[in-house]
């Protein structure tokens, strides 16, 4: 006993550290949650799911209310006064996001780490006692799987307590039990169906067995819907009982136990299917998640199910937040091993009722959350946390067929746990780190906001796309000046195209912000991903422009760079040319630079160059129209590839058509020198690595005139 007391002790600091590292608001659905439970504390009444859904509930509004209920209950024995429920919410999150988007992705601007109004700050205190209640439901479950396993186990505590670590700490029980959630009272309380089915099995003629297995079924099932289907575990262990002894007497015992089982179920959690039904027509409360904007609304084929199964499986062990912020692939070796182990033990195993009864509760979960995909378009893994036990208990069952439990798997899956914290939850939470200086190499133009300096930025590739997204950091950093800055900013920035074409935008606080990271010559930077949406012209170039602005009254930050230039222009962004193999015929070589072909049409010079490598100054290209003598009778310098596309932008591979208009028309027989040349040293380069006259190339050219 004192090994389980140790182990639920380990679990409750984990979870004061999750609590912690999950700033307020940002455990899934958390503001309805907190919502219902300040409703029945306040009103003493529950919510009409026909007349109370536009509130602050939103869809939980015909959520079963066990956990609400005993929450607000509770909630007056803690010091929580009066609570008032006003989240300020993040207009720029990014949610919903893919999972390696490193952006700050709170739905909510509430960090321990900024200013904080005294009522704002009463109001995180109150959540963070409420979440305390989730954690009470989570000793109630640990010891729920710890009696399981002594039943399953012989009363062999090593492996019982191996099953209590296993679930303690998987980071989505974790997460579950350090949030306010109903999803914390469905998993207590269908664990313990599964630990009372078992013990039932095991004891199918006690009534005091019956009676409590149908306790436990009640309460899972009126704590969340899920909990109906793994409720029936009670019911499936007597149908196993009467499978095994198939008599007289067990069929009588099973219709006996089972009358009592049904009948303690349903007072205890299963009017309140028959009332939700009677009141509303909807006993399971799925119109309201039909409604909600992420509502399947077709069928799903079996080709997508199948598709998006590993992705809900994986979501199973972690999935944090409102969703997808889940670890990189560090985060799953510790579940996969032990999942690989145990099924090493798995061919020694002798299958015992027991077995077969954890393995269709398994089972029976995993049908439940692929039906879910019915009813809506996301299907979280945490659905299936209250079946959760039931594959834990089976793995361990592999375990113990194995050698000696080895400590490595405790400390393994504790760590692991803890890892999440500093590599998944801070920086998907967590406020960006103060430097003296910048921490990273930096490009771009720095400018000065007068109260604010921007010192310049890092982007994975400057090469764009349509359909695809860039990594992007921006470092800031405050003045020297100790006054605080009075105004939370935001930032834009923005690509721009041709007329003022705005390619793209991303529109944010700095560091997720109020102004408490503005600290004196202090640096830090925000790193997210830029998203190009819109269809993007090929071969050209676009400036990066960033504003500073009072997101409050839209009101714009003047900036100037260090020449004091007023400028908000940071630096370039480009799209490729077109991508083609290397002429194996060809004009002349231009240094770097391959011509292709030429063409005179009227007063128009087509040229069409191959890059062969990158191109570091920028070129011009000079066209000089001359007569018999070699008297210059016109002459053209432009910038290489046009001032869309220059050619520092160019890159290998790609071929770029330009065109350029000469002054005048071309006589019958007109000779036109064509050269290159470096636009700050004015040396034009060689051709052909050969020494032309003057390094300019005399073109074979007929006029083609056009009408």
């Amino acid at each position: 006993m004192r090994k389980l007391l140790i182990v639920l002790l380990l679990f409750f600091i984990t979870l004061r550290f999750y609590q912690w590292a999950l700033p307020t608001y940002e455990g899934p659905d958390e503001t309805e949650h907190v919502a219902y439970v300040l409703w029945i504390r306040d009103t003493g009444t529950l919510p009409d799911p026909q007349t109370d859904q536009e509130t602050l509930i939103r869809q939980q509004i015909t959520q079963n209310p066990l956990y609400y209920v005993t929450a607000a209950l509770l909630s007056r024995l803690l010091p929580i006064g009066d609570f008032e429920f006003d989240p300020p919410v993040n207009p720029w999150r990014t949610y919903p996001t893919r999972r390696d988007l490193p952006d700050n992705r709170n739905n909510f601007l509430i960090y321990h780490g900024h200013i904080i109004t005294p009522t704002l700050q009463n109001q995180i205190n109150d959540v963070f006692y409420l979440r305390l209640i989730s954690s009470l439901f989570g000793i109630i479950t640990l010891t729920g799987v710890y009696i399981a396993g002594m039943i399953l186990f012989k009363r062999e505590q090593t492996w019982a307590l191996l099953a209590v670590i296993f679930v303690a700490f998987t980071p989505q029980i974790l997460q579950a039990f350090a949030t306010v959630t109903n999803d914390a009272a469905v998993i207590a309380f269908g664990t313990w169906s599964i630990t009372a089915a078992l013990y039932l099995y095991q004891h199918p003629e006690r009534r005091w067995a019956a009676i409590f297995a149908g306790a436990m079924m009640g309460w899972a099932a009126i704590s969340k819907t899920n909990g109906l289907i793994v409720a029936v575990a009670p019911a499936l262990a007597l149908l196993l009982t009467l499978w095994k002894q198939r008599s007289g007497d067990g069929l009588k015992r099973f219709l006996s136990q089972g009358a009592i089982l049904l009948t303690v179920a349903f007072l205890c959690g299963g009017w309140w299917y028959v009332r939700a039904f009677l009141l509303y027509g909807d006993p399971l409360g799925i119109s309201t998640h039909q409604q909600t904007e992420w509502a399947a609304r077709t069928a799903p084929s079996l080709t997508a199910l199948l598709f998006s199964l590993p992705t809900i499986i994986i979501s199973i062990w972690a999935d944090f937040g409102w969703y997808k912020i889940i670890p990189d692939n560090w985060g799953y070796f510790m579940p996969l091993l032990a999942l690989f182990t145990s099924f090493l033990g798995w061919r020694k195993l002798r299958w015992t009722g027991e077995l077969v009864l954890l393995f269709c509760m398994a089972l029976l979960g995993l049908v439940a959350l692929i039906a879910w995909a019915w009813v809506s378009a996301y299907v979280p893994g945490r659905l299936y946390l209250p079946f959760y036990p039931a594959v834990m208990l089976l793995i361990v069952s592999g375990f113990r067929r194995l050698p000696n439990i080895n400590p490595f798997w405790v400390w393994g899956f504790v760590s692991t746990a803890f890892m999440m914290i500093p590599l998944t939850l801070y920086p998907a939470f967590g406020i960006p780190k103060l430097h003296e200086a910048p921490p990273i190499p930096l490009i771009g133009t720095p400018l000065n906001f007068g109260e604010i300096r921007f010192l310049g930025y890092q982007i994975d590739s400057d090469r764009i796309a349509f359909n695809q997204a860039r990594l992007v950091t921006l470092c800031w950093q405050a003045p020297s000046s100790n006054a605080p800055i009075p105004v939370p900013y935001a930032f834009s920035l923005q690509v721009i195209g041709e007329n003022d074409q705005r390619i793209a935008a991303r529109d944010s606080y700095p560091g997720l912000g109020t102004y408490t990271l503005w600290q004196p010559d202090k640096i830090f930077c925000d790193r997210f991903l830029y998203y190009f949406e819109t269809p993007i012209p090929s071969a050209q170039v676009f400036p990066l422009i960033l504003k500073l602005y009072n997101p409050e009254t839209g009101e714009e930050l003047v900036s100037v760079d260090s020449t004091g230039s007023p400028t908000n222009i940071i630096g370039y962004v480009r799209t490729s040319g077109t991508i083609s193999a290397a002429p194996t015929e060809y004009q002349a070589k231009f240094g770097d630079l391959i011509l292709q072909v030429y063409q005179l049409t009227n007063r128009s010079l087509t040229l069409t160059w191959y890059v062969t490598q990158p191109i570091t100054p920028t070129l011009k290209t000079f066209v000089h129209l001359i007569d018999q003598e070699g008297s210059i009778l016109a002459q053209v310098d432009v910038i290489t590839g046009g001032e869309r596309y220059p050619s520092w932008a160019w890159n290998t591979g790609e071929t770029i058509t330009e065109t350029l208009t000469l002054p005048i028309l071309p006589t019958d027989n007109p000779i036109l020198l064509l050269g290159l040349y470096d636009q700050e040293s004015l040396i034009r380069l060689p051709i052909d690595d050969q020494l032309y006259p003057d390094r300019a190339l005399r073109l074979k050219i007929e006029v083609q005139n056009t009408p």
